[in-house]
């Protein structure tokens, strides 16, 4: 203990006598016990640029090609499934016969009521009264003119239907089971492989 006071209070001969004529006690340089401070314009060392650093999540984007070619396989794969094909008829009829009932049976039927009753100011009194002369003439005309009325009113119906048919499909596409079966699996897959689905992406 002794050894290392003396060690810390050794001074140079120079330094020594300058302290003994201005009667001074003279104790060395100051000790730093920290990291001696970096010239300016030097670079500090910190380990590292913080800028190189990254965040390393542990996924990783899909490479699209893998993620189609895969997608692909396995539609050709189930494809083959009886129990899926017999899912996707009976899913493709239920939605032929709710778009066909909404497009061809509610809005033609409803226009050919709701025409009338508003241009009759929403009175259904009036709505029946000028109604009933057609109705009328229809019944009193002779057969051509009634099937021209009749082929004119199934135009009419049909050219309705048909295009509130289309526009329901294309505003509410149909969704194929195998569809459904393909999105399941390709999620599995990416959360297998380390990736991000791009559904979450």
């Amino acid at each position: 203990m002794l050894e290392t006071s003396s060690q810390q209070t050794k001074t140079t001969p120079g330094a020594a006598d300058s302290a003994a004529r201005s009667g001074e006690t003279f104790t060395g340089p100051p000790h730093h016990s920290g990291p001696r401070p970096s010239p300016a314009g030097a670079p500090l060392d910190n380990g590292g640029d913080a800028s190189e650093s990254t965040v390393t999540t542990g996924q990783r984007v899909p490479d699209a090609t893998d993620y189609h070619n895969e997608r692909r396989r396995y539609l050709a794969r189930v494809r083959h499934n009886p129990g899926l094909r017999q899912r996707y008829l009976r899913s493709l009829l239920a939605y032929l016969l709710l778009r066909g009932a909404w497009s061809f049976g509610f809005f033609p039927v409803v226009l050919a009521f709701w025409i009338p009753f508003v241009l009759a100011e929403f009175n259904p009194v009036v709505t029946v009264q000028s109604l009933l002369p057609h109705l009328q003439a229809f019944v009193a005309s002779n057969p051509e003119v009634q099937a021209r009325t009749l082929n004119t009113l199934l135009a009419g119906w049909l050219s309705i239907g048909l295009f509130f048919f289309l526009f329901d499909v294309v505003i509410n596409p149909f969704r194929s089971p195998f569809q459904k079966e393909a999105d399941i699996h390709m999620r599995a897959w990416s959360q297998s492989q380390g990736l991000i689905p791009p559904d979450e992406m």
